[in-house]
């Protein structure tokens, strides 16, 4: 686990300092774009890998997909060529 230590000198995990980095420096509209980067995703002229990474950091953003079944789909459904 890693440590850090915030402006005032105390220790906050990661979890929780990557939460109060996104807080102050990421605006709700970001998080809003690459929810919509993720779901409007698809193959196309995309290597297969190149698309695969992109899905898997894009699902970063989507943390009410937690189910695999549901992530596995999207990943199906994004990789259609059309």
């Amino acid at each position: 686990m890693r440590i850090v230590h915030n402006l005032e000198g105390k220790e906050v995990d990661w979890e929780e300092f990557q939460r109060l980095f996104k807080g102050k420096y990421l605006n709700e509209c970001y998080f809003d774009d690459r929810a919509k980067e993720f779901h409007d995703l698809k193959l196309g002229q995309m290597a297969m890998d190149e698309m695969e990474t992109k899905f898997t950091h894009l699902l970063h953003y989507i943390p009410y997909l937690k189910d695999e079944n549901e992530k596995n789909q999207c990943f199906l459904n994004c990789s259609t060529l059309f």
